[in-house]
């Protein structure tokens, strides 16, 4: 038990518009650092990875946080690299996609 008297008592928050692919992306923060120190449990990337780098978002991100990281899929193949990278029809990679939308651990929504 727990004395939580005049504390303020919540259930995990869920935020649901982060990039928490660190290190790839130019607005990228770490998930843990950004979301269970300050209540939140679950996080929503808001489409860091694409299809060709949904992979290593699961395996560098998903598996080593202890939030729960769900993420949006970005059109383009490469994700959101940079806010100066402009999508491209020929890079948003829709066939691959279909085949990297089923990651051991990662929930894309």
């Amino acid at each position: 038990m727990i004395e939580a008297k005049d504390l303020l008592v919540t259930p995990g928050l869920i935020d649901l518009h982060l990039h928490v692919f660190w290190g790839v992306t130019d607005v990228g923060i770490e998930a843990d650092l950004a979301c269970v120190h300050r209540g939140v449990t679950t996080a929503v990337d808001a489409g860091s990875s694409g299809s060709n780098t949904v992979s290593g978002f699961n395996c560098y991100v998903v598996e080593r946080s202890d939030t729960r990281v769900l993420a949006f899929l970005h059109i383009s193949g490469m994700g959101l690299i940079s806010k100066r990278y402009l999508v491209s029809l020929k890079t948003s990679g829709g066939h691959a996609s279909k085949r990297q939308s089923k990651p051991r651990r990662c929930t894309l929504i």
